[in-house]
C-alpha cells in the first residue's frame, strides 16, 4: 500500500508543477485537477524512468461501485500497473484490491492544512 501512495502522492505533485499548463486535457477538461476521462494519457519523467499513464476505457465494479482503470506503464522495465479511481460529488476515490478497501485519493475540496486518511490507515 505504501509503495501506491508514494506513487500516488508523486504523481500529484508533478500533474501540479508540470503539467497543468503544459497538458491540454488538464485545461479543457471540465474535471481539472483530476481528470478520469477514458483516453487521457500522460507522461511523467522520473528521476530514473518515465512512467506513461493512461484512462481506459473500460471500468470495473468493487462492491457496486464502478472505477476507471489507470494503467500505469514504466519504460525502463516495461512493468504495468492498473489502479483503480471513482469520482463522487468532486472526491476522488481509489480502491485497493490488497485491502479490499476505498480510500480517498483526493477531498472534492481541499484546503491547506487539511488532512485525511486511507482506508487501511497505512497513510495521511
Amino acid at each position: 500500500m505504501k509503495p501506491f501512495l508514494f506513487i500516488l502522492i508523486i504523481h500529484l505533485f508533478v500533474n501540479q508543477i508540470f503539467c497543468q499548463k503544459s497538458c491540454p486535457e488538464f485545461q479543457s477538461s471540465t474535471e481539472n485537477y483530476w481528470p478520469l476521462t477514458p483516453g487521457i494519457e500522460n507522461n511523467f519523467k522520473l528521476s530514473r524512468d518515465t512512467k506513461i499513464t493512461v484512462i481506459l476505457n473500460d471500468s470495473i465494479e468493487f462492491q457496486s461501485k464502478f472505477y476507471r482503470i489507470r494503467r500505469e506503464t514504466f519504460l525502463k522495465d516495461g512493468r504495468t500497473e492498473e489502479l483503480y479511481f471513482r469520482k463522487e460529488n468532486g472526491t476522488i476515490y481509489s480502491y485497493d484490491l490488497k485491502q479490499n478497501l476505498e480510500s480517498i485519493a483526493l477531498p472534492a475540496n481541499p484546503e491547506v492544512g487539511m488532512k485525511w486518511e486511507t482506508a487501511d490507515r497505512s497513510w495521511s
